[in-house]
């Protein structure tokens, strides 16, 4: 299998098969850039992320619009 994803955009890699996977992962920089999904997820058109999870508007419109991290939980 060969696969080739333009920088940004989120993705998966699934086995399917019962053969052993190998998995070569090439970057176009020597640097490290994290996309956690909080970012990825505000860079997508509300309608793509709505149709594409099978959420509500509403429900789109309470997701992070930056990076949050790793949140303690809110109070109340």
């Amino acid at each position: 299998m060969v696969a080739f994803i333009k920088q940004g955009f989120g993705h998966f890699v699934e086995q399917v098969g019962n053969e052993p996977t190998k998995v070569l992962i090439l970057f176009n920089s020597p640097e490290y850039q994290e996309i956690n999904m909080s970012t990825w997820l505000a860079a997508n058109p509300d309608g793509f992320i709505s149709d594409n999870f099978g959420i509500g508007k509403e429900l789109v419109d309470k997701l992070p619009r930056e990076a949050i991290g790793i949140a303690a939980p809110q109070a109340g």
